[in-house]
């Protein structure tokens, strides 16, 4: 039996078991133009013609691509309904829509630069556009400040973790929160908290003294 190669028709379905194999092998579905498979088929010219609608995709056959982080464009700007879907599934998985700055997608997508290229106007959007990031939470203006909630809830996932609230200067969520930054803020008194919210950090074990040695 001969090697395929790119001239042969090949169903979708032999395309996309060739991309999730790409994918499962590289990380992403990032494929290079002239990247041609172990069976001699030039997936990368496939892949350019899909992207550049040569080669015609049904609904269907889009949501499937979309499900495994293809990536429609070759270059940084994303298509709004995938920068959207992005932003639905981050909500899904961290509670709100203040994506970090360095944030990256498991896709490979640097969602945190899309993000904030929205936030300075560098990238320009429609009404609609607007109103649909609106119905997710998406926050215009995110700088360091979070609401008292999410700093302790925070705190409670980093206890839960480590084992106490002795957070150092330096740390970092994984969702790239400088919670290091925030804690030591709390402790100098540059963040004011009151009563009720002193006695819930004491209640998980928070340092209010920041020479405190760690072991």
């Amino acid at each position: 039996m001969g090697c395929k190669n790119s001239r042969q028709i090949l169903r979708f379905e032999e395309k996309y078991r060739l991309l999730v194999k790409y994918r499962e092998e590289h990380g992403n579905c990032r494929v290079p133009n002239k990247y041609v498979t172990p069976e001699g088929v030039h997936l990368g010219r496939i892949i350019e013609n899909i992207r550049l609608g040569h080669r015609k995709v049904s609904e269907s056959e889009r949501e499937k691509l979309d499900s495994i982080g293809f990536e429609w464009h070759t270059d940084k700007r994303v298509p709004f309904n995938r920068l959207f879907q992005l932003l639905v599934k981050y909500v899904e998985e961290f509670g709100n829509c203040k994506v970090p700055n360095n944030y990256t997608t498991p896709e490979g997508v640097c969602l945190g630069k899309v993000v904030e290229s929205i936030r300075f106007g560098h990238r320009k959007l429609g009404d609609y556009e607007r109103k649909k990031l609106d119905s997710i939470g998406f926050v215009w203006h995110f700088g360091n400040r979070l609401s008292f909630d999410e700093v302790y809830k925070l705190l409670v996932r980093y206890v839960k973790e480590y084992g106490n609230c002795k957070v150092p200067q330096k740390y970092i969520t994984p969702e790239g929160i400088r919670l290091g930054a925030i804690v030591a803020s709390l402790r100098s008194g540059r963040r004011k908290t009151n009563d009720l919210e002193r006695e819930m950090l004491d209640s998980i074990g928070f340092l209010w003294n920041a020479k405190t040695r760690y072991t």
